[in-house]
């Protein structure tokens, strides 16, 4: 099977590259149906402002900073596989999430070790979520 390198990681960009036979394994790393591990949803969120309050049901716009922490680049917007920012609501003193809200997209590729800073709204649409601590900038 002949398909462009993904060199040392996916690309989802319209750069062009020489073709060259590769390996059904590089092939696979970078299918976008591929089952992704867990040790690829890790991060860090920094927020960048004052947390507005958060209500159910109404979207707030965040300036945040998200970095990488996992084993494989995340695609910006609707590409596969999904990575978006999103959150979970709890009831106080509950251990367990009572409602998912939305997610929102990545605006640029994100790989292993990079950061981001970008709008995240509370409230978006529904995907699946990244696994992240969160602090304040100091």
């Amino acid at each position: 099977m002949i398909l462009r390198s993904c060199e040392s990681s996916c690309s989802f960009g319209t750069e062009r590259g020489t073709v060259r036979t590769v390996l059904d394994e590089e092939i696979d790393r970078c299918w976008p149906f591929r089952a992704v591990p867990e040790s690829a949803y890790q991060a860090t969120l920094t927020l960048l402002e004052d947390l507005p309050l958060l209500r159910p049901g109404a979207t707030t716009s965040v300036i945040v900073s998200v970095r990488n922490e996992g084993t494989e680049v995340w695609p910006w917007g609707d590409w596969l596989p999904a990575f978006r920012l999103g959150e979970r609501w709890t009831r106080k003193g509950a251990k367990t999430a009572v409602q998912e809200s939305g997610r929102t997209f990545l605006t640029a590729d994100v790989g292993p070790g990079q950061e981001i800073v970008q709008q995240w709204l509370s409230g978006s649409r529904p995907t699946r979520t990244i696994r992240a601590r969160t602090r304040r900038r100091s």
